[in-house]
């Protein structure tokens, strides 16, 4: 049983959304640097391909 509640707070946590837009953008580049070449993230990207059809 998922605790949607928690969840939506961990994700406004991680976009940190009290931010400015300046900050917000640093932020999710820094977010996006790091999973760029992450093994997970890559592997994640093979699942979509071989489920779903999805493309990187």
């Amino acid at each position: 049983n998922r605790d949607v509640v928690k969840d939506l707070q961990k994700l406004r946590d991680r976009f940190v959304e009290t931010l400015p837009m300046d900050d917000t953008v640093e932020h999710a580049v820094k977010l996006v640097k790091l999973s760029y070449k992450n093994k997970w993230t890559k592997r994640y990207d093979q699942f979509q391909k071989i489920t779903n059809g999805i493309l990187p």
